[in-house]
Formats: structure tokens, sequence, C-alpha cells
């Protein structure tokens, strides 16, 4: 029933975006380039072959070229926080995991990218679906499931290869976690076989064209490395990622960062009988830690935090109600829903602003529903280092 409600809740939010001006970002006119799967591919480094083979499905049905990629990333903007809800429940109290599920369904990011033809939203359900597998496997003890989620994992590669990062250390925790060790060499080589795919999917894909696949995936090394605290230095890579990171999560995420420093300040009146219990701080921690020190040591893009951002409610949602308990808890999942939707609804976002808000309006809260609808404005008040320029700036790797 829940999820039910929880699923029209978010059909009704993604009417308010499903108009918008066309393209978003230049990468979705790469992958409506690429329709025709796999005769037009590849069609951008370094390849979302199934990405691409889903669009071209949806097209060969007669969906119009932006709406078959940009469906899946409705349904996905769907599943993925109902996915979200069933993860949530085996931890907080049903109501509040409802709460909290709408909460990560309605924030910015998710909100904006459910009517693009960009990949985040169908991987954001991935690593949901991967990390709830992996706790059910835990639960149950039930080997089956964590071989599923490396399975799926493995599929999802195919999409996002970062996806490797955001959820590859939550299946080798749940693996390691049953305590056999063939459970261990099961789901690791499950994980090398999804990898050997896609290597030989994409030796397919390009060396046809013409031969070369390491000058095809030239571009990927740049933008990771141009970027990263290894080339660019501690100031202008972990630095500036971090402020990047900092940034886009206050925003992104909704009011979350808030609850978020709340809960850790009440978390200090916290009664002891409300500590985590050892699985869900493990799986907090391998769920979030290493995606995002993947980005403070490479590159920050918005949609790389959705994969994490589950994650985030997750966390956010145990603490309070383990520090404060249910009846707190329910306060906090209800106000941070409502000023979420508030958040996106009603941001005044303007490609004439001025100061402080032309440089937010330009980098972070274009993902609102007034900059969606004027996301062809963007343009104008939006340049790439134009407030912390790199090297990397210079030698057009943003």
């Amino acid at each position: 029933m829940y999820a039910c409600l929880l699923t029209l809740f978010l059909i009704g939010l993604r009417i308010l975006v499903v108009e918008h001006p066309r393209p978003v970002h230049p990468d979705e006119e790469a992958f409506i380039a690429g329709i025709g799967f796999p005769a037009e591919y590849p069609v951008h480094p370094p390849g979302y072959a199934l990405w691409v083979a889903m669009g071209t499905a949806a097209a060969r049905m007669g969906v119009e070229p932006y709406w078959a990629y940009a469906g899946w990333s409705l349904a996905t903007s769907i599943v993925g926080p109902v996915l979200a809800f069933f993860l949530l429940r085996k931890f907080v109290e049903e109501t509040a995991a409802l709460l909290w599920a709408g909460a990560y369904g309605a924030s910015p990011l998710m909100w904006f990218s459910s009517v693009t033809a960009l990949t985040y939203c169908a991987a954001a359900a991935i690593a949901v679906a991967v990390v709830l597998l992996c706790v059910i496997g835990m639960e149950r003890c039930r080997p089956r499931w964590i071989f599923a989620a490396a399975a799926l994992l493995s599929i999802g590669l195919l999409l996002r290869a970062d996806l490797a990062v955001y959820a590859g250390p939550v299946v080798a925790y749940a693996a390691w976690r049953m305590r056999r060790p063939m459970a261990v060499i099961r789901a690791a080589a499950i994980l090398v076989t999804g990898a050997a795919v896609l290597l030989v999917t994409m030796q397919f894909l390009y060396g046809r064209i013409d031969g070369d696949v390491a000058s095809r995936l030239e571009h990927t090394r740049e933008v990771l490395l141009g970027q990263s605290v290894f080339r660019a230095g501690l100031a202008e890579g972990l630095a500036r990622n971090g402020v990047k990171v900092v940034v886009n999560l206050a925003w992104g995420a909704g009011v979350l960062p808030i609850v978020l420093i709340g809960a850790l300040f009440l978390g200090r009146l916290g009664r002891e009988e409300y500590a985590f219990r050892d699985m869900e701080r493990r799986v907090v921690f391998w769920w979030l830690v290493p995606g995002i020190a993947f980005l403070l040591c490479f590159h920050v893009v918005q949609g790389y935090f959705l994969p994490l951002t589950a994650g985030l409610f997750m966390a956010v949602a145990l603490m309070v109600e383990r520090w404060r308990g249910r009846r707190i808890a329910l306060y906090a999942a209800s106000i941070a829903l409502c000023l979420t939707v508030a958040q996106f609804v009603f941001y005044p976002w303007s490609a004439q602003s001025t100061g402080w808000k032309r440089t937010l309006d330009a980098k972070i809260t274009f993902m609102s529903r007034a900059g969606m609808k004027q996301i062809d404005q963007r343009a104008r008040i939006h340049e790439d280092g134009d407030f912390w320029r790199t090297p990397a700036h210079d030698l057009g790797q943003e």
C-alpha cells in the first residue's frame, strides 16, 4: 500500500517538469545520435552501451527519440525511491521510511534528472537495488542474494562503469560478511566477469571503427585526471572538488544536509540503547565513503551523486530514529519532505540573476522547477571555470 502511494506521489511530482526545453545537456544529443544501436555506436566516450541499447529499444517501439531515453529516466526515478523505501523500512519505522523515500524522490537532483535523457536515475535505481539485495542476503545469511546483487551490478556496468565504485564495495562487504570463502570467490568472479564483458563490448563497438579503443577512452581519462588531486594538486584538485561536493550536496539532496547537521548535534544527546547496529554502520560506510572519496579525488558532476544520495538518506534516517526515537524521526522526515518539495518548486531561478545568486543559479540551483523550465537560458550565465579556474579548463577538459 505504501509503495503504491509513493509511486502515485512521485508521478504527480514529475508532471510539473515533464515539458521543458531540450536538450538539458549536450550528452543527450550524443545519446540520441546513437539510436540504432549497435549500428550507430559509439557516440559518447567512454561508452554507455546498455543505455544506448535501451534508448534504441524504446525508439523501435515508436517512442520519439528524446523520450526513448527520458522515459527510462522517468520510470527509474520512481523505481529507485520505491526500492529505497523497501530498503529503509528494514532499518527504521515504516511510515518514516516512506517519508524519507519520498524526500529522496523529491530531491532536486533526482527530480531534475527524472525527465532527462541522462543515465543518472537509472544508475541510482541499480545502486539501490544492489544494496537492497545485499542487505536481504546478510539478513537471511543466504549468499545467493549477494550473487544476485553482483550479477545486477555487473549488468549495470554496461550502463555506467562508475557503478563499480558506488555499489561494488557494498557487494564486497556483504560477501565477506558471509564468512564463507566460496561466497567471496563467487561474488568476485561474477564482478570480474561483468568487467570483462564490459571491456569486450567496448572493444567490439569501438574496435570495428578504428581499432583503437585506447584513443576512444582518452577523453574519459583526461576528464578524470585533469581535475584530480593527482594531476591538479591539493588546491585545485582536492580542495576544489571538496567545495563542489559540499555545495552540490547542500542543494541536490534538498534539506537533507540541514537535517544531517541537526541529527549529528542531537546524537551527542542520544541514549546508548539507540546505538547503530554493526551492519547498519558498515553498509552506510561502504556505500558512501568510497564513492565520496572518488568524487573528492577525481571529478565532480551533479549526476554522479545520485547513486549515493539514497545512502545519505539512509544514514540520516538511521541517525534520527536511533538517537531521538520514532516520534522525532517522523517529524524530521515530514519536515524534510515538505521543505524539499517547496525548495524545488518555488526557488526563483532566473537567467537575469546577479552577484552570488547568479553564481548559484549558473552552477547549482538550475536544478529546480524554474531552472528546468528555462534550462535553455542557463548558458547565458554559466561558463566553465569562471568561479575557480584550473589548468584543465584551459585545455578544454571540463
